[in-house]
C-alpha cells in the first residue's frame, strides 16, 4: 500500500535523533581527545557557530553534524587571518591545510569542517602554537 505523511515523518524524525546522537558522540570524543574543559569547548563552540554565521557551508540535508553546519576549509583561513589576527603566511597555510585534510580524510566534505574537527584543529594549533597562537590567547586571556 501506500505510505502515509505521518509515516515518512516519524521516519525522519528518527533519522534526525539518530543523527543528533552521533554528532554529540563525536563532540564528546574529541572534547575528550582534546582534554578540553566544558567552558573550553563552549568558547570554541561560541567562536565555530559565529564563523558559521559569518560564511559556513550548510549540508543539513546531508545528515552532517552541529546543527548542518561545516565550516569550509577557506573560511576557516580567512576567519584566522581576519578575525584572531593571525599571520598565517604560505608555509602554515599549507600546515593548516594538510592537518584538515588529515581530519576530513574519510568524508566526503571537500575539506568542510565539522565541530568535532574544529575543536581538533584548535588543539593542533595550540599545541603547535600555529602562527604565534599563544601569544594571542595569553594577552587576551
Amino acid at each position: 500500500g501506500k505510505v502515509s505523511f505521518w509515516v515518512i515523518l516519524q521516519l525522519l524524525r528518527g533519522l534526525r535523533r539518530k543523527t543528533d546522537t552521533q554528532t554529540m558522540r563525536k563532540i564528546v570524543q574529541a572534547t575528550a581527545e582534546c582534554n578540553l574543559k566544558p567552558s573550553e569547548v563552549a568558547e570554541f563552540q561560541e567562536l565555530f557557530m559565529q564563523w558559521c554565521r559569518h560564511d559556513c557551508v550548510d549540508v543539513s540535508h546531508q545528515g552532517h553534524d552541529h546543527h548542518g553546519h561545516l565550516l569550509a576549509k577557506i573560511s576557516l583561513l580567512s576567519l584566522l587571518s581576519s578575525s584572531l589576527k593571525l599571520k598565517v603566511e604560505a608555509r602554515e597555510r599549507s600546515l593548516l591545510t594538510a592537518k584538515i585534510a588529515d581530519l576530513t580524510e574519510n568524508r566526503n566534505s571537500n575539506g568542510a569542517i565539522d565541530f568535532a574537527d574544529f575543536l581538533r584543529i584548535m588543539r593542533w594549533m595550540l599545541d603547535t602554537n600555529f602562527c604565534n597562537i599563544n601569544k594571542l590567547v595569553s594577552s587576551a586571556g
